[in-house]
């Protein structure tokens, strides 16, 4: 990550619109079409800059943003078949584009880590 390159983890989601839609056999429904979601940026150094709020239409909220879990291994727990035991440090949802930017920034915040993984699960 360049210095001037930051990284914005999404936390809660705060507000959600939504609109009454007519299916074609003329029943209605409920549809999300935008929600707002807090966020905190980070620096090159894992410092936060500032936090604020964003809003997603439904789509691009899908298609832009993603939620990965970060494993961290500590260089010496192996499980029984003597293979690499990694923990669950937390979860982020983040945009696309910023995963290694999220890798990074995990080295940074988990220096005494061995080895760190980022695992998309949606």
């Amino acid at each position: 990550m360049k210095e001037w390159e930051t990284v914005k983890l999404y936390g809660k989601r705060l507000n959600e619109w939504k609109e009454t839609r007519t299916r074609p056999d003329g029943r209605e429904y409920e549809a999300t079409t935008q929600v707002e979601y807090k966020y905190t940026e980070y620096d090159c150094n894992g410092n936060a800059l500032h936090e604020g709020t964003e809003d997603f239409s439904s789509e691009r909220l899908h298609e832009c943003t993603g939620i990965y879990d970060v494993w961290t291994w500590d260089g010496q727990k192996v499980n029984k078949g003597g293979n690499r035991w990694f923990e669950c440090v937390r979860v982020v949802k983040i945009n696309l584009a910023d995963r290694k930017k999220l890798t990074e920034l995990m080295t940074k915040w988990y220096p005494n880590a061995a080895a760190i993984r980022i695992r998309k699960i949606a």
